[in-house]
């Protein structure tokens, strides 16, 4: 039985709002450590910075060149930046004026963070639909992170979804084919 995503979506807000930051913490760190194993051979990934106790993947991304994501109009695109300011909806990204702007070609991997996955790969996010325009047309490898609890067996996915190529969480590494 397919469980429905928003159904899914508050389930997973709910529980991801209990958490304690030592939890968040300990799980990030296994999470950022399979990351730079499925990674090591990229010089440049874009991933993201955690929101709303969302797991952390860069605790030990090693000495790579980050770009984060700056929603602009509806749209992300990817920015190298030293620094990340709060922006759409409080989100850490680059400001306006410390972007360096990265075609998406030139983009690798892209770390994408979830509310949920399936073990097909398909992601629930807060339901806004950046990252599902974002990802269409890009070749990059695609990993979504979320914690191990917030993955079902099955959810009623929309045709614009778009799969990830891995699924990392703190207890497994799901390869989707």
């Amino acid at each position: 039985m397919d469980v429905n995503k928003n159904v899914l979506r508050n389930i997973c807000k709910i529980e991801r709002k209990a958490l304690n930051e030592t939890y968040i913490s300990r799980k990030s760190l296994i999470i950022s450590k399979k990351i730079f194993q499925l990674t090591r051979n990229y010089k440049a990934i874009a991933t993201y910075s955690p929101y709303n106790k969302e797991a952390n993947p860069n605790n030990n991304i090693g000495n790579k060149i980050l770009y984060f994501p700056k929603v602009v109009k509806g749209d992300i695109f990817m920015c190298q930046t030293d620094k990340l300011v709060k922006g759409y909806k409080g989100i850490r990204e680059p400001s306006k004026s410390n972007c360096r702007k990265i075609f998406k070609k030139n983009i690798g991997v892209i770390i994408v963070p979830g509310l949920a996955f399936d073990k097909k790969g398909y992601r629930i996010g807060y339901g806004s639909g950046f990252y599902d325009k974002f990802l269409a047309k890009s070749s990059a490898l695609k990993i979504g992170v979320t914690f191990d609890f917030c993955v079902v067996n099955k959810f009623k996915h929309d045709s614009h979804d778009i799969r990830m190529d891995i699924v990392v969480t703190d207890k497994k590494i799901m390869f989707i084919k």
